[in-house]
């Protein structure tokens, strides 16, 4: 008697168990009259409140705009390249640009692809776990970017203007979190410091365990449990009241030396990560590193430290059903059913 085993993300089962009231199904390739085709549909029809369940697929669901307090999750990126993965569907749940209006604020976004900017302009937007181009904050309050792969920069070389990074916050925006974090930046134009982030000096943001490719600029922040591979960061005799704890910076730091646990002068990439894994994993802390605990909580420097680290492939942290065994041969009138599932906190 042989088994048949059917592998899908918790989206699957979730299209089957959860009520059109507080959950809508957006999958381009369904023809299920209860799922939505389009973003614009489903957004249209959901209350705040809901949640907006996104199929992968190989075709994407374009521009968006979310003017409503809602949660969009998707399967999350690099599936089956990581371990964990391998049962997975590949297909992504991507967009290109992402705007978040000042009635959207509340929303939540995980486990998406945005290939374009993601623009907040909503407060209390939560955006973990994503594969993001870049992502701009518009005097907007209390925002969380956690956990994300931000690959890429806002502005090219070819435009008039500095180079503004893998993260911009302008205004008054207050009380930003950036946690656990990959902040890619651009040093591409040989006329402008290249940076991971560029925030206005009113801002006030606290950065814990992120990996800034480019350093940045910013005010009024802490930062904490951070590694900085290269690129400047604001001067420590400076008037802008940044707060730093067990940072590793890679090269020179003057004014942290000795200073509240940071650490200057860490090395070169192959003494802080064990490069090893196709994607972020080969971010992970070396045993004989010295960001290796170096964390104000005793956990690792970098994004793999700390009380929420990076997810490799951005699997959203609600429960995921990858496994159901049935037989193929039934007897009588009882059907045995094996489903294997795992939690993604």
């Amino acid at each position: 008697m042989k088994n048949v085993t059917t592998t899908f993300l918790l989206i699957s089962l979730l299209s089957i168990s959860t009520t059109a009231q507080t959950t809508l199904i957006l999958d381009n390739n369904s023809d299920d009259p209860l799922h939505y085709k389009t973003f614009a549909e489903a957004i249209e029809a959901a209350a705040a409140g809901s949640t907006i369940l996104v199929h992968g697929s190989g075709v994407g669901y374009g521009d968006i705009t979310i003017d409503k307090a809602v949660k969009i999750i998707g399967p999350g990126f690099y599936i089956g390249e990581n371990p964990g993965t391998e049962n997975m569907s590949t297909a992504t749940a991507k967009f290109k640009a992402v705007n978040v209006s000042i009635d959207g604020g509340g929303a939540f976004l995980s486990g998406l692809r945005i290939e374009g900017i993601c623009a907040i302009k909503g407060n209390a937007t939560v955006i973990q776990r994503n594969q993001i181009r870049a992502v701009k904050i518009d005097n907007s309050n209390d925002v969380i970017i956690g956990q994300n792969h931000i690959y890429s920069y806002i502005k090219g070389c070819d435009g008039a203007g500095s180079e503004i990074g893998a993260l911009h916050i302008t205004g008054d925006s207050n009380n930003i979190m950036v946690h656990n974090n990959y902040l890619q930046g651009s040093g591409a134009c040989s006329w402008d410091d290249p940076l991971s982030v560029e925030a206005s000096p009113t801002a006030t943001i606290t950065f814990k365990n992120n990996i800034f490719i480019y350093g940045g600029s910013y005010s009024n922040s802490v930062f904490e449990n951070n590694i900085i591979i290269a690129g400047d960061t604001p001067n420590i005799g400076d008037n802008n009241n940044n707060i730093y704890h067990n940072n590793v910076f890679l090269g020179d730091k003057p004014g942290l030396v000795g200073v509240n646990n940071n650490i200057t002068n860490a090395g070169t990439f192959e003494n802080i990560f064990t490069n090893e894994g196709k994607t972020l994993t080969k971010y992970t802390i070396r045993d004989d590193s010295v960001a290796k605990g170096a964390g104000r909580d005793g956990t690792d420097a970098g994004i793999f430290g700390g009380a929420e680290p990076f997810v490799p492939s951005g699997i959203p942290g609600i429960p995921t059903v990858y496994s159901i065994e049935t037989k193929t041969n039934v007897i009588g009138d009882k059907l045995d059913i094996k489903v294997k599932a795992r939690t993604n906190n």
